[in-house]
C-alpha cells in the first residue's frame, strides 16, 4: 500500500519539475510587434521595417528554437540579449535592420 500511494506524488512532482524547467516562450505577435515586422513579399514570411533588403523567413520563439537554428551555420539568427526569442534572416541582411530588430527584442519582457 505504501508503494502505491507514491506514485501519484511522484507523477505530480514530474510534472511539475517539467513545466518549472521549460521555456515559456514569445508569441508570435510579440515578435512581430518587437522587431517591427511586416508581412513580407517574394516568398519571405516578414520584413524588417518593411525593407526588401531584411527578409525574415521565421519566427523563433523560444530558446530552443534560437538554438536550433543557431547551431544551423547557413541561418542568420537575430535574438534578444537572453536568446529567449528571436528571427532568421535571409542575406543579404541590411546590418542596420539587424541592430533595430535586436533592440526590440531585447525590449521584450
Amino acid at each position: 500500500m505504501g508503494r502505491l500511494s507514491l506514485v501519484p506524488v511522484v507523477a505530480v512532482s514530474a510534472l511539475l519539475l517539467g513545466a518549472c524547467g521549460g521555456d515559456e516562450g514569445v508569441s508570435d505577435s510579440e515578435i512581430v510587434e518587437a522587431a517591427n515586422l511586416e508581412e513580407g513579399s517574394n516568398g519571405a514570411a516578414y520584413t524588417v521595417g518593411g525593407d526588401p533588403f531584411c527578409e525574415v523567413d521565421e519566427l523563433l520563439n523560444d530558446s530552443d528554437e534560437v538554438e536550433a537554428a543557431s547551431e544551423n551555420g547557413s541561418v542568420l539568427v537575430i535574438a534578444d540579449s537572453e536568446q529567449r526569442a528571436g528571427i532568421s534572416g535571409v542575406p543579404p541582411f541590411d546590418p542596420q535592420c539587424a541592430k533595430r530588430a535586436r533592440r526590440g527584442l531585447n525590449a521584450l519582457e
